[in-house]
């Protein structure tokens, strides 16, 4: 189950796809089951990818913590503006993912390592510069459907 709010419209895999697919096998377990809200446990997973966009995060993790029952995930691909150690210094309750080994970019890496990260059964795909208003996490408790995407 995920939502991926951001310009692309589509999940793909890439990296790699054997991760992707037992995150997936993961999804289908849970499909029948009913959203419920425990204590401790996080309706949603925010993840936000990063390289070099340390202003937009600025902007859009302040809301994304905000967030009630909601675990927020940041993975940083090789940024150079010292984003984790802000995120660190600023949101010491986000997880940080960090990337090192590859000087390029891969969304799709990215984005399946944030979620080896979740511990909600929703995941949410944000980017870095999509600014949330209001309360997403009430939404998806109410709204969300079993074996939909958003």
């Amino acid at each position: 189950r995920y939502l991926h709010l951001g310009a692309a419209s589509c999940y793909r895999s890439g990296g790699n796809r054997d991760d992707l697919l037992t995150r997936l096998d993961h999804f289908y377990q849970v499909w029948d089951r009913k959203l419920s809200i425990k204590p401790g446990v996080p309706i949603l997973t925010l993840i936000t990818i990063c390289k070099n966009r340390l202003e937009h995060l600025k902007q859009s993790l302040p809301q994304m913590v905000k967030q009630p029952n909601a675990q927020v995930v940041v993975v940083d691909y090789g940024c150079s503006q010292g984003t984790r150690d802000w995120v660190k210094a600023h949101y010491p309750q986000v997880t940080i993912v960090t990337v090192d080994d590859d000087p390029g970019w891969c969304a799709a890496r990215a984005r399946n390592l944030g979620a080896k990260q979740a511990k909600a059964d929703w995941l949410c795909f944000i980017d870095a510069d999509i600014v949330l208003q209001g309360n997403l996490t009430a939404w998806v408790a109410q709204h969300a459907k079993q074996g939909s995407y958003y």
